[in-house]
């Protein structure tokens, strides 16, 4: 494990989880070889989008295009954290002065780790509450963030809806949320919804 890495190291259990969640998303990877899979896709883009709203009122649209934006921008860049948010709130003010530091020595730690990425994501998510960059919005912000990244990292990852899988389990969800400084405890749940979710892409599949 680097240098880089101090900011959180997973004890055994957490290790574990991380595990049982890989090997789930072993099985779902074969599964999807050779299937048309556009659609399914789409079905969880649309479960990430209604999930967001029912998170926060938001119109579909617009939830739909800081989405879309999200797919095309640098995730390890504090401007592009504030160009999404841009999209959401256009009218609100921009991201703090003081946020734009903290936000780069978060992503900074984060993409030098050699941790997997389906525990950056959670680190990620849980920062970026702590930094509340935003005056509003900083929910979204994390769970969009989330979401992208463990979709760029495993492609099996985007057929899954992280946002779908916090709604399932919200008093959980916004429990943790509440108390951002609990990076392990966020990283666990985190690890335990991706499997499920994974575990349920597996038997729709079969």
């Amino acid at each position: 494990m680097s240098e880089s890495d101090d900011f959180f190291q997973p004890d055994e259990g957490t290790k574990a989880k991380y595990e049982e969640g890989y090997r789930v998303l072993r099985l779902c990877t074969g599964a999807l070889e050779g299937l048309c899979s556009i659609t399914i896709r789409e079905e969880v883009r649309m479960q990430s989008v209604e999930a967001t709203i029912a998170f926060d009122p938001y119109d579909t649209n617009l939830v739909r295009a800081a989405y879309a934006m999200a797919d095309e921008v640098d995730l390890w860049s504090p401007d592009s954290l504030d160009q999404v948010h841009g999209v959401l709130y256009s009218d609100s003010p921009g991201m703090r002065d003081d946020a734009y530091e903290q936000l780069k020595d978060l992503f900074d730690k984060c993409f030098m780790s050699n941790l997997p990425m389906s525990m950056l994501a959670a680190i990620a998510h849980n920062g970026i509450l702590r930094v509340a960059p935003f005056e509003k919005g900083n929910g979204i912000i994390a769970r969009i963030w989330y979401s992208e990244l463990l979709g760029r990292s495993f492609d099996t990852f985007q057929y899954i809806s992280p946002e779908a899988e916090f709604l399932r389990t919200r008093k959980e969800y916004e429990s943790l949320v509440a108390d951002p400084d609990d990076i392990k405890g966020f990283v666990d749940y985190s690890l335990d919804c991706d499997k499920e979710a994974l575990s349920r892409l597996f038997g729709m599949l079969w």
